[in-house]
């Protein structure tokens, strides 16, 4: 879906949350979640989000969006706990296209077989305010740069990227999703998030699914806190 205003229109303080976007979008669209325009945002704050690119494009092609999210305005974005996968690596994960101005954040998140994890259109990673406790798996790259003008600069593994200063506390191993995207036990994003209720945004404070996440000590990354013992079965004999 789209976000939008009219030229020379701002919106403040607004929330994008508990949505889950997914299909066969297979052609090469803009994204699941598109939010820019002429527009400016101050104080978005996006997440809970499940986004889910279910399949390739026809006859092989692997045909995707450009990103799960795509953020063209010149905007103060916060991304906490979205978790964005895609059945081909030809989709990025958030894409962030020539604001002038802006400043994002990107914490407690999870890419799952992303092109880029993290792409930005300008040519370096000034509005990049932070980004930490995420998890990028599977992916052709954690980041890139400069894909606008190019040539790009790309990160490929989670320490090229971290030699930016991005991302120290985050991890590149399996989130070990079941069918549903919810944890199994061994999942590296289990207490990998860090805790966010300082934020005082009350539908974050639970998941997706309503589940409380901690008042105090580590939080899952992701929409889905990890809830009881999950063996990933449909049933088991005894």
């Amino acid at each position: 879906f789209v976000v939008a205003t009219n030229a020379g229109a701002s919106f403040s303080d607004c929330q994008i949350y508990n949505n889950y976007v997914h299909g066969n979008m297979n052609v090469n669209g803009t994204a699941y979640i598109s939010i820019g325009g002429a527009s400016s945002f101050t104080g978005l704050t996006v997440y809970n989000n499940l986004i889910v690119h279910e399949q390739n494009g026809p006859n092989g092609d692997n045909r995707a969006p450009e990103a799960g999210i795509v953020i063209t305005a010149n905007s103060i974005v916060s991304m906490y706990n979205n978790t964005i996968v895609s059945v081909t690596d030809r989709m990025n994960g958030i894409r962030y296209w020539e604001p002038n101005t802006g400043s994002l954040t990107i914490k407690n998140n999870i890419f799952d077989k992303c092109d880029s994890c993290i792409e930005f259109r300008p040519n370096d990673f000034t509005s990049l305010a932070a980004s930490d406790q995420n998890v990028f798996f599977n992916s052709t790259r954690v980041g890139r740069k400069n894909t606008g003008a190019g040539p790009p600069v790309n990160y490929i593994t989670l320490a090229d990227w971290q030699t930016q200063g991005f991302d120290a506390n985050s991890a590149n191993t399996d989130p070990k999703f079941n069918t549903t995207y919810h944890f199994l036990n061994s999942s590296s994003a289990i207490n990998l998030g860090t805790n966010l209720t300082r934020l005082g945004i009350p539908a974050l404070n639970s998941d997706k699914d309503g589940v409380p996440r901690p008042a105090t000590g580590a939080w899952e990354a992701g929409v889905y806190e990890m809830v009881g013992l999950s063996l990933g079965l449909v049933g088991f004999l005894s």
